[in-house]
């Protein structure tokens, strides 16, 4: 590991660990439950890192580092999505339970192969 890479890691993730909490404080003055700005910011995370991955993957390296592990390491929220998901079915809510496991893996896989298919089409050929 080499200095500068686990400095970008780290600004990537503070940007996106504040990127987070500020769509998080803004839903929730739209009156939107926790669990729509959970799946909201998974889904942003999932097709950025989808994006990131075809754009810099093989070519920018320090790109790579701030945008995927940085900012989507940062952004995106398993462990908060596993407390939700606990949450529910401790309450009973399984049918909620199960929408939520449902839409965020297929529309996570949706969005990251999105971000991945836009990525491809607009990253610069290798030279």
């Amino acid at each position: 590991m080499r200095p500068l890479d686990c400095l970008l890691v780290f600004a990537g993730a503070g940007f996106g660990g504040v990127s987070r909490y500020g769509i998080s404080y803004w839903m929730s003055h739209m009156q939107q439950p926790n669990l729509v700005s959970l799946l909201v910011v998974n889904l942003i995370g999932s097709f950025i890192l989808g994006f990131v991955v075809a754009v810099w993957g093989a070519s920018d390296q320090r790109a790579f580092l701030f945008w995927g592990p940085g900012f989507t390491g940062g952004f995106t929220t398993f462990s908060a999505f596993s407390y939700e998901l606990v949450e529910l079915w401790r309450t009973g809510k399984h049918g909620m339970f199960a929408f939520l496991i449902l839409a965020s893996v297929v529309l996570g896989i949706a969005a990251a192969a999105l971000g991945f298919f836009i990525g491809q089409r607009i990253r610069p050929e290798a030279a």
